[in-house]
């Protein structure tokens, strides 16, 4: 699935939501930039905001952010390849 978000500056950013992790009773997303300009993923806390509509917020908390990515990890290991 792509999702189109955008930055601070007004950009628009494409990602592809490579999967979602419920973590500690909440929804995230692990997010990879269609336009390969990163090698790194992105997390984003999902909350929905009405019964059509999700508010994405990046996390920013690196504890939180490795333990979902990890979780992620290891239920994709046969999908993805992780170095």
């Amino acid at each position: 699935m792509i999702i189109n978000f955008i930055d601070e500056n007004g950009n628009n950013i494409e990602f592809e939501i490579l999967g979602i992790e419920l973590y500690d009773g909440k929804v995230y997303c692990v997010c990879y930039p269609t336009d390969n300009s990163s090698t790194e993923v992105s997390i984003y806390r999902v909350e929905d905001v009405d019964e059509d509509h999700s508010a994405y917020f990046f996390v920013d908390d690196p504890v939180i952010a490795k333990k979902v990515f990890d979780q992620f990890k290891e239920r994709t290991k046969d999908i993805y390849k992780f170095v």
